[in-house]
């Protein structure tokens, strides 16, 4: 089976030969850094490697370029003030954006 590029992860298929299923499935970031980056895991399928992916992403703190353009254009500070959240930290909408991609099945 071919990798699955999901979000900016790779997922892939790697059943051991063991009988347990709760690993056959693993993921990683691409640009996965060593065992101390937790941007990596196993599932026993390819939609439970997803959910785990998806619930890391929501709650990720930092913005994409797109959504800190957007946010900037929502605050009054019009991310000026480099010392305003706007420009660090994902306000309601930007989460709801990320809730709504997610649903919809669409990456930001």
């Amino acid at each position: 089976m071919p990798d699955v590029q999901y979000r900016d992860f790779v997922i892939h298929f790697d059943a051991p030969p063991i009988p347990v299923r709760c690993c056959d499935w693993h993921f990683y970031h691409k640009d996965y850094d060593g065992p101390e980056d937790n941007r990596h895991g196993d599932g026993p399928s390819l939609e439970d490697c997803k959910a785990q992916i998806d619930d890391w992403w929501l709650g990720q703190p930092c913005l994409t370029g797109t959504e800190l353009k957007a946010q900037s254009e929502r605050c009054a500070c019009r991310g000026s003030d480099d010392y305003c959240l706007c420009g660090s930290v994902p306000d309601k909408a930007t989460l709801d954006l990320r809730r709504a991609s997610e649903i919809t099945g669409r990456a930001r």
